[in-house]
C-alpha cells in the first residue's frame, strides 16, 4: 500500500483595521491577524516609516500630511494572499497665536496680528465686565488673521482665535485689547483778517490735558497770553498766509493730536483812478494804480449825457482803454469812472476819474 499526505492550509482572511483621521504624523496601527504572515504597504503623499512593516499593531509615522491608504496583506503557500485597506489621515496641528496684547488702543479703530496657520480659522469676542459695547470686523475678517475691527464702545475687550484643522482643535489663544477715547482738538474755521495782522484764535478742546498753538510757516506768529491757552490771539509780522496747529499734547494712550486751520492776513487795498483829464476824440487810456494785493474793476457810474456810455477793453486792467459809443459832442461830455480795488475779505475801496470828451 501505498500513502499520502495532504496538509490543509488556513486561508487568510485580513483586516486592515478601521479608518483613522489624527492629529499630528504618528500613530498605532491595528490591523486584526487571521493567518499567514502580514506585510504592511500603502500609497500616500509621503514616505511612512514603520516600526516593523511586518507586525499588524506596528506604530508608523509620516513625513508629509495627507491621506495614505495602507494594505495589510496576509497568506500562506499554497493560498492566495489577500488584502484588506485601511485610511489615514495625518492632519497637520495649526499654530494657535492671536499675537501681542497691546497695552492700550487709542481711538476705537484696530487692527489684529494673529499668526497664519493652516486650518480652519475664527476670531470672536467677549466685552469685559461692565462694557456694553461690541465689536464690528470687516467683511469676513472674523475669519482672517489680521481683520481690521471696529469697537462701538470705550472698554475692554478679549478678542478670542481659534484654529482647527480636521480632529486638530487646539485650546484658542487670546488677546486683550482695551479702547481710549482719542482726543479731538478743533482749531475752529479758517481765518481771514484785513490790515490788523491779528486774529483771536478759538480752539475747542475735547478732553483735560495739556493745548499748544504753533505755526511753521514764513514770517513769525506769536500768540498772546502764550501758545499754551485754547483761546489766544495770534499776531502776524509781516501780511500773508500762515498754517496754524492746535495740539492736545502728551495724551497717555494716543499721544499728540493735531488739527489745523489756515489764518490769512491781507493788506487793506488802496485805490487811485488817476487825475481828471481831456480827451480828443472817442478813445481814452485810463490810469489806474496796479494792485499790489486783490484785484481792481473799472465802472461807469455817471455820464454828463446820458445818450453817452463806454465800453472797457478790459475792465479788470488798471490802464485799460475805454471807448464812447459814439463821436462826442464839440461842446464836450463828461464821463466819470471808478477804480474800485478788494482784497479778499477787505472791504473794497474806490476813486473816480472825469474824463471829458469832445470832437
Amino acid at each position: 500500500a501505498d500513502q499520502v499526505t495532504i496538509n490543509f492550509v488556513q486561508p487568510s482572511n485580513p483586516n486592515a483595521g478601521p479608518d483613522n483621521g489624527l492629529c499630528g504624523s504618528t500613530t498605532t496601527l491595528a490591523a486584526v491577524p487571521s493567518f499567514g504572515l502580514g506585510t504592511w504597504s500603502y500609497v500616500g503623499p509621503g514616505i511612512l516609516t514603520f516600526s516593523d512593516i511586518n507586525d499588524p499593531h506596528a506604530n508608523v509615522s509620516s513625513n508629509a500630511f495627507g491621506l495614505y491608504n495602507l494594505a495589510w496583506t496576509e497568506g500562506a503557500s499554497p493560498c492566495i494572499a489577500n488584502t484588506d485597506t485601511v485610511a489615514v489621515k495625518f492632519s497637520e496641528p495649526p499654530v494657535v497665536d492671536a499675537g501681542l496684547s497691546p497695552d492700550k488702543v487709542c481711538g476705537l479703530d484696530y487692527k489684529l496680528a494673529a499668526v497664519s496657520s493652516v486650518g480652519n480659522s475664527l476670531w470672536t469676542w467677549e466685552p469685559a465686565l461692565g462694557v456694553t459695547g461690541s465689536i464690528t470686523f470687516q467683511p469676513n475678517g472674523d475669519t482672517i488673521p489680521s481683520p481690521k475691527i471696529t469697537a462701538s464702545a470705550y472698554g475692554e475687550y478679549y478678542m478670542i482665535w481659534k484654529v482647527s484643522n480636521g480632529p486638530c482643535v487646539p485650546p484658542a489663544d487670546t488677546v486683550v485689547l482695551t479702547f481710549y477715547e482719542k482726543p479731538h482738538p478743533d482749531a475752529g474755521p479758517d481765518i481771514k483778517d484785513c490790515d490788523t495782522l491779528q486774529a483771536q484764535l478759538n480752539g475747542i478742546t475735547s478732553i483735560i490735558g495739556q493745548w499748544q498753538w504753533s505755526s511753521p510757516s514764513g514770517g513769525t506768529i506769536t500768540f498772546s497770553p502764550d501758545a499754551f491757552v485754547p483761546n489766544p490771539v495770534a499776531k502776524a509780522s509781516v501780511p500773508g498766509n500762515y498754517k496754524l496747529f492746535f495740539s492736545e499734547l502728551n495724551d497717555p494712550v494716543c499721544g499728540t493730536v493735531t488739527d489745523s486751520l489756515s489764518l490769512d492776513f491781507l493788506v487793506k487795498p488802496t485805490a487811485s483812478a488817476g487825475p481828471d483829464a481831456s480827451a480828443c476824440g472817442s478813445n481814452f487810456i485810463l490810469g489806474g494804480n496796479l494792485p499790489t494785493f486783490g484785484f481792481g474793476q473799472w465802472t461807469l457810474v455817471n455820464s454828463s449825457d446820458p445818450s453817452y456810455t463806454a465800453t472797457f477793453a478790459d475792465s479788470s486792467q488798471s490802464n485799460t482803454q475805454v471807448s464812447l459809443n459814439n463821436v462826442p459832442p464839440a461842446t464836450g461830455v463828461t464821463l466819470t469812472f471808478r477804480w474800485t480795488v478788494g482784497n479778499g475779505n477787505c472791504l473794497p475801496v474806490f476813486d473816480d476819474v472825469d474824463v471829458v470828451f469832445t470832437a
